[in-house]
């Protein structure tokens, strides 16, 4: 197995406090994170008949842009490193 092949499992472990961190400062607690993400499960029609779906859309939103800024920044990371190492 290639050695470049530890280079992201590495990174990700050592992005995880990163990511927790980011995570805080968009939702606020553990509570606010879990509260974002669980829009994701529920059905846009079931919440839009609950009378919550700009709540739904709102936490959809939310969850993704996290995702994207951690999914981000661990390829930008990847990048960087495996093309100076």
């Amino acid at each position: 197995m290639s050695e470049k092949i530890w280079i992201p499992i590495i990174m990700f472990i050592a992005d995880i406090p990163l990511f927790l961190w980011i995570g805080k400062r968009m939702f606020g607690s553990w509570a606010g994170f879990w509260d974002q993400f669980k829009w994701n499960f529920v059905p846009d029609v079931w919440s839009l008949l609950t009378g919550r779906f700009l709540k739904d859309i709102l936490g959809e939103t939310k969850a993704e842009i996290y995702l994207f800024i951690c999914v981000a920044i661990f390829i930008f990371e990847v990048i960087i490193v495996v093309n100076i190492l």
